[in-house]
């Protein structure tokens, strides 16, 4: 699955960064195309839309419940997926 990083620009000079949840290009793609007029013009603003899109997952969700495994894996290799689901980007 693509997954896109997005960020949210907001006025002259100040950004907002909306987090860093993934999410599907495939259900930004239809986002888009649901909110696309006739003239290929939006219907509306691009950060509204992407709201509605769903995360392909949450870092924090899965962190969690890779630590429910703490019994049953050594920590040392718990710390070691948990890093590498933190630094996962799209």
């Amino acid at each position: 699955m693509s997954n896109l990083k997005i960020t949210q620009c907001k006025g002259e000079g100040q950004v907002n960064r909306m987090s860093d949840d993934l999410i599907s290009k495939k259900a930004v793609i239809a986002a888009v195309d649901r909110h696309t007029r006739e003239d290929g013009t939006l219907d509306d603003d691009i950060s509204v839309i992407l709201e509605e899109v769903k995360t392909a997952f949450d870092k924090e969700k899965v962190v969690k419940q890779i630590e429910d495994y703490r019994d049953l894996v050594p920590e040392w290799a718990l710390k070691e997926i948990i890093e590498i689901v933190k630094k996962k980007e799209g």
